[in-house]
């Protein structure tokens, strides 16, 4: 059994090392968004490109909210998710300098639970010398068993990082829900979602934006398979405003 065990935890690690240099080589990492190239009505197409933005930078839940006050009053979990997205303002993104008509977001993640306490952070490279950081705060109002869900409140926060004309942020709030079924889990989050994004652009601009901020439903369902008590797999659904994510994740913890 512990040889499985230490087997199963060497699969796993090079698995994620290898998924996550391959999502990173992906055809857009090295384009750059420049809101300078904006003609015409630039301020209109800053506000459509947000929309999308929005979903792009907001933060990626894939940990269902259970408690780790049990016997273990701690936890910790460690993994990638990938998420593909699409692009609904192609032109306008394609205009400042970024091709793509779908992105594909590899984001590595770790979360530690102390009690009813839980903390996460995020990090996804975008493009070359872009990324988006991500964290958050959850507190488990109610411990899941087989009789009864996990209940958990969370606040999220996530920023573009590295970008020289865009300042960008996503705050988020939702209650998170998680039901065991023998090797699975099944959750789901629903909240709202806030986004700001102001644009820096040199004095000498041809044009001028202005700051926009958006704001949307944010909600989501998944399934994890538990390995061992000790490694996971999963698909989730996410819809943002207008956008459909979908998600495959693979962690390592307790």
């Amino acid at each position: 059994m512990n040889i499985q065990l230490t087997k199963l935890c060497k699969v796993l690690s090079l698995s994620l090392l290898a998924i996550g240099v391959l999502a990173s080589q992906s055809s857009y990492a090295k384009n750059e968004i420049d809101l300078s190239k904006f003609t015409g009505d630039a301020q209109q197409k800053f506000k459509n490109l947000t929309t999308d933005l929005h979903a792009i930078i907001s933060y990626e839940d894939s940990q269902p909210a259970i408690s780790k006050s049990g016997i273990i009053p701690f936890g910790f979990e460690v993994g990638l998710n990938i998420s593909q997205i699409g692009i609904n303002s192609k032109d306008e993104l394609k205009e400042v300098g970024f091709d793509a008509s779908s992105v594909l977001l590899p984001r590595l993640y770790g979360e530690l639970n102390v009690f009813s306490f839980g903390f996460a952070a995020t990090y996804t490279p975008l493009y070359e010398g872009v990324n988006i950081s991500g964290y958050k705060l959850k507190y488990n109002i109610l411990d899941g068993s087989k009789f009864w869900p996990a209940l958990s409140a969370n606040i999220n926060y996530s920023s573009m990082n590295g970008a020289d004309t865009l300042k960008s942020n996503a705050l988020a709030y939702n209650l998170g829900v998680a039901q065991d079924f023998l090797l699975f889990t099944v959750y789901a989050n629903l909240g709202a979602s806030h986004g700001s994004f102001d644009p820096k652009l040199e004095t000498n601009s041809p044009i001028t934006l202005k700051k926009v901020e958006t704001s949307s439903l944010d909600g989501l369902i998944g399934v994890r398979l538990n390995i061992f008590g000790i490694a996971n797999v999963g698909l989730q659904a996410r819809q943002i405003a207008e956008h459909n994510l979908f998600t495959f994740n693979m962690g390592v913890g307790f």
